[in-house]
């Protein structure tokens, strides 16, 4: 089974805004999908897709 993060989750791993993290969800950068109000992103591995094709951190 897939692990899955909020945006806040992925803001706090990424060290960046959940803004930033909600922006790459929602120009298809990040793979997810929806629980009721709640945004959920996919795994690691698509994390680390999305981290390379992007640079949704800001170093």
């Amino acid at each position: 089974m897939k692990r899955v993060f909020t945006p806040k989750q992925l803001a706090e791993r990424w060290d960046c805004s959940v803004q930033t993290v909600r922006d790459a969800i929602s120009s298809g950068e990040l793979p997810h999908f929806r629980v009721g109000r709640l945004t959920l992103s996919y795994g690691m591995k698509s994390m680390r897709r999305a981290q390379k094709r992007s640079d949704v951190v800001s170093a």
